[in-house]
């Protein structure tokens, strides 16, 4: 019984990565975050219409729509014009089957392995519309928080009042940020949606979490900087980089840290 439970499990993490990429892919759109693309439907939300080919438009046919087998059965190719599909909608698709894999491991059979689930869910969202389009949209954002102080309010990954004073020094702290660089540099600099997420992340984590999450969060944006300056990218004081991805990843890693490490630090 244990195995089917689990098998389940995995199957049904590939299906709402498949999900997740319709979030990420749609989401902006529906949120007016990005300009509308000519040629859409009236009617255009997360159900409707259909997958279909970025490219030629064509909607995507079994068994091409099953997760992570369709991707591998059509080579990464539309199967009408042939042209790439992307290797995004893999990479989410295995994201989402290793965060489940990562809570089973961690947590068991188990409503904590759920609700891990869903904030490593929210977080590759996060990630990815960030990453692309340098929003961290307030219909991802604010569930993060919610759904964090509601977890938490009874006490499953950390103290309620630990995640309620989290979320408000997350937001606090990435507040100020912004309202003192744009006062010394007289533009902005940090984006509200950067303190939302530090809020849902303090939310899920703990106040205590946040100094380590900034650390992390910090170390890999600047080996990515480092990266990208060694491949001869220019980066300037004027380049935008968005660090929601950053902080998404950093945020995972504590989560798990926490629950392998309980007394790793203060807490």
């Amino acid at each position: 019984m244990t195995y089917l439970l689990t098998l389940w499990a995995l199957l049904s993490a590939l299906a709402i990565g498949s999900f997740l990429n319709v979030v990420i892919h749609r989401g902006p759109i529906i949120w007016q975050l990005v300009a509308r693309p000519d040629g859409l439907p009236k009617r255009f939300n997360l159900a409707w219409p259909r997958s279909h080919c970025p490219q030629c438009g064509q909607p995507i046919r079994l068994p091409y729509l099953l997760p992570l087998i369709g991707f591998i059965l059509a080579r990464g190719r539309c199967v009408d014009c042939a042209k790439p599909i992307g290797w995004r909608y893999l990479l989410v698709e295995l994201l989402s089957l290793m965060g489940a894999v990562l809570a089973l491991v961690l947590w068991g059979h188990s409503w904590l392995a759920l609700f891990a689930f869903v904030f490593f869910s929210l977080l590759i969202c996060l990630a990815f519309i960030d990453g692309r389009h340098f929003y961290l949209p307030d219909a991802l954002t604010l569930p993060m928080i919610g759904s964090g102080l509601l977890v938490n309010g009874f006490n499953l990954f950390v103290r309620w009042q630990e995640a309620l004073f989290g979320a408000l020094l997350g937001f606090g702290l990435f507040y100020g940020l912004e309202w003192a660089y744009r006062r010394v540099r007289g533009r902005d600099g940090l984006g509200r949606g950067d303190a939302k997420l530090l809020a849902g992340l303090g939310a899920w984590c703990g106040a205590l979490a946040l100094p380590i999450i900034l650390f992390l969060s910090a170390s890999l944006a600047l080996v990515m900087v480092s990266l990208q300056m060694l491949q001869g990218r220019t980066v300037t004081s004027q380049t935008a980089l968005p660090y929601g991805p950053y902080l998404s990843v950093a945020g995972a890693l504590v989560l798990i840290g926490e629950k392998l490490w309980p007394h790793w630090a203060i807490w």
